[in-house]
């Protein structure tokens, strides 16, 4: 996992080489930026963007620095519905909202006498949650795969690659988990937010590059349970159901004030881009912040811990722009969004 993280390191020291820090703020900047880089997944980085982007370690879910390759937990064949109830803690109140955001899938292919699957996914413009099923052709169970006490699985692969054609990086968590411990397949997520231009992701093609999936028992000898390539494609066809707010006002954020760019509320996700006047603290324990609450129609909250969210920043003209995107515990609908306080300011839905 050490060469990941080098490689993110290095990248992100590039994009801080027209910012006016030493070098030693610079690389003490890289390392804090890079040390959560074995939990996310970068897609592709283009340093020419000078952008570089960052993932909280704890925020990722079931990643676990094994030593190559993303691990997780396992489960069978499931549709929208099942994926909602297992990712985002069951589906909302309106099906015709869970039909909107999500939206079966079907691609697949075969290798090893193991067949990968992307059964259904969900998103937005900035982001997309997906599901694979791993199934063993023989119809057979895999055998010797215990949960972790979290209910994930030690499992990985050597190579996992989502790539959305036509943008230039993403962050985000992916695991493993079983659906039915009795049937022969697994289930592989992917929860993923994606430097989207304008337009968004909607009906973009996303290609599934996988290779080698193994297991790490506890004796740390890694098994393989496929040793195929599974590789393939598909558009992402659902609908993006976001609302978005008013930008251009003064927040406040961990590092001082800065101004509002972006503001979107999706079914799944919460999108926030802010700039500041300023680079951020080298020496700062975590990257800057605001203070953010989704207050609903009925009164309640929706969680979204902004700090533990990976995002992306991109510095130059001696400003920094900051995006995070969290995603919800559990799928909400943005029409019931009362507001969204930001930074100590209060932002209700454009109309």
């Amino acid at each position: 996992m050490g060469g990941f993280a080098e490689r993110e390191g290095e990248a992100i020291r590039e994009a801080f080489e027209g910012l006016s820090f030493s070098d030693e703020q610079k690389e003490r900047l890289a390392q804090r930026l890079a040390a959560g880089a074995p939990s996310a997944k970068i897609l592709r980085f283009s340093p020419a963007k000078r952008r570089y982007r960052f993932a909280v370690a704890a925020a990722v879910v079931a990643a676990m620095a094994l030593g190559g390759g993303a691990y997780a937990a396992a489960g069978g064949l499931v549709g929208v519905q099942q994926f909602a109830d297992r990712v985002f803690n069951g589906a909302p109140a309106q099906t015709e909202l869970l039909g909107t955001v999500g939206h079966p899938v079907g691609a697949s292919a075969q290798s090893g006498g193991v067949t990968v699957t992307a059964d259904a996914v969900m998103g937005d413009a900035h982001g997309y949650a997906v599901v694979y099923s791993i199934s063993r052709d023989d119809g057979r169970p895999f055998e010797g795969v215990e949960p972790l006490e979290n209910g994930l699985l030690p499992l990985g692969f050597d190579y996992a690659d989502l790539n959305v054609v036509g943008m230039s990086g993403a962050y985000g968590e992916s695991y493993f988990y079983d659906e039915d411990p009795s049937d022969n397949a697994i289930q592989y997520v992917e929860k993923m937010t994606v430097d989207s231009p304008a337009g968004g992701l909607v009906g973009k093609t996303l290609r599934s590059s996988f290779k080698g999936l193994f297991i790490l028992p506890a004796d740390g000898q890694r098994r393989y349970l496929a040793e195929g390539v599974w590789e393939f494609g598909f558009e992402l066809l659902y609908s993006d159901a976001s609302v978005s707010f008013p930008a251009g006002q003064s927040i406040a954020v961990s590092e001082g004030a800065a101004t509002l760019r972006e503001l979107s509320v999706s079914p799944i996700a919460l999108y926030l881009s802010w700039e500041e006047a300023s680079a951020p603290d080298p020496d700062a324990d975590t990257m800057p912040a605001p203070d953010v609450k989704v207050v609903m129609k009925d009164g309640s909250v929706v969680a979204c811990d902004i700090e533990r969210a990976g995002g992306s920043a991109e510095p130059g003209d001696g400003k920094v722009v900051w995006s995070r995107n969290v995603f919800f515990d559990r799928i909400i609908d943005p029409s019931q969004v009362e507001s969204v306080q930001v930074g100590g300011a209060s932002f209700k839905p454009v109309a």
